[in-house]
């Protein structure tokens, strides 16, 4: 999979349960890849941006 970086943030969270709003009204229609990581632990979701 190919592309570029469209959006970063950078928060700090609490032990446990954390979220931060994602505004996906300015991404133009199509499949994003969301990658987040705390610490050691990395992950990575799929996000469909619809009209």
């Amino acid at each position: 999979m190919q592309g570029r970086m469209v959006f970063s943030q950078e928060g700090v969270g609490m032990e446990g349960e954390n979220s931060f709003p994602l505004r996906s009204g300015n991404f133009v229609p199509g499949v994003y890849v969301v990658y987040f990581q705390s610490g050691a632990l990395k992950g990575q979701k799929r996000l469909v941006v619809q009209d």
